[in-house]
Parts: C-alpha cells; sequence; structure tokens
C-alpha cells in the first residue's frame, strides 16, 4: 500500500516541475519508476481510478482527493487538464456520479422504509423518478407558469383586468 499523500519531491523535481506522466505506468518512458496505473489496480501499482472514485463520491469537486493523494490541490488541476488525462478523468467523473446518485436514492430508500420524518417527501421523490428523463416536478412546473403569468400582467401596456387575472397568478 502507497503512503498517501505522495511526498513533494516524488511529484515534483528539484527545479520545482511537475512530474507526472512518469508516475503513470501506462504514459511512462522505459526506465521511469511509476507509482500509479490509469486501469484497476494491477502488478502491484496503485489505481489512481479507484483513489480518484473513491474519494470523489463524497467530494465532487476533487479538493480531497487531491490533497489526500498528492497534497497539492494545484498540482492535480494542473494534471487533470492535460490532453492526455482529460478523458480518463471525465470517465471517472461519470463513474463516480453514478455511485453517488446510488448512495443517495439508498438514503432516500432507507427513510421510505423506516418511516422516516421525510417518509412522504422521500416517496413523493421515487415515484417521481427523476432519473427517468422527467425533467420538473408539476408543483414546480405550475409555480413557474404562474410567475411568468404574472410577469406578463406586471409588464403588459395594455389595461388588464387585475381581478379576473389575480386569482391564476397568486
Amino acid at each position: 500500500m502507497l503512503a498517501l499523500p505522495l511526498p513533494r519531491e516524488t511529484i515534483y523535481t528539484p527545479n520545482n516541475s511537475a512530474r507526472f506522466l512518469c508516475l503513470i505506468k501506462e504514459l511512462c518512458k522505459p526506465g521511469e519508476d511509476p507509482i500509479f496505473t490509469l486501469q484497476k489496480e494491477k502488478d502491484g501499482y496503485e489505481s489512481l481510478q479507484v483513489l480518484f472514485i473513491n474519494y470523489t463520491i463524497y467530494d465532487p469537486t476533487e479538493s480531497t482527493f487531491a490533497l489526500s493523494v498528492f497534497g497539492d490541490v494545484t498540482y492535480w488541476l494542473d494534471v487533470r487538464d492535460t490532453k492526455v488525462m482529460k478523458p480518463y478523468v471525465e470517465k471517472w467523473r461519470r463513474e463516480a456520479d453514478v455511485r453517488r446518485k446510488a448512495l443517495a436514492y439508498q438514503a432516500v430508500i432507507n427513510e421510505v422504509t423506516k418511516n422516516g420524518k421525510s417518509a412522504f417527501s422521500a416517496a413523493k421523490f421515487l415515484i417521481d423518478e427523476p432519473e427517468k428523463g422527467k425533467t420538473k416536478p408539476a408543483r414546480a412546473k405550475a409555480n413557474e407558469t404562474k410567475s411568468e403569468a404574472k410577469k406578463l400582467v406586471m409588464d403588459s401596456d395594455s389595461k388588464l383586468d387585475w381581478d379576473n387575472l389575480k386569482d391564476y397568478v397568486n
């Protein structure tokens, strides 16, 4: 098991330039001593993918990952934005997002099954199935429609009969 965060001398050269490609088995040149692999763990290398996903499930900002693995957020920001790393990081983000949503659904289901304070709201959330492509709950659409109508009434130059419209927009 690798001791994390990596020491500064591992990720930076003596003249303070960042080392990265040489730390990854799939990207390093022959003769270099890599630490990570981009895939699942193999051949004794630490999986950057597994580390990334495990940390970003609970912190999508990636700062916990960066500090825990590299001890430096700026270093990670520079690395993740490289042309070579972008496709990997995007794939890992999608996986972390799916796992994060699974945890959230488990919490909602747990609230329903334990009949907690928010059981009704949680059940309604599950019934609405927001992951199945519905964009907004009906109440949000109705409120949006009312506010659009109210704005139309307020912005109108013509004389409108407010008494007939107030039940619709309030």
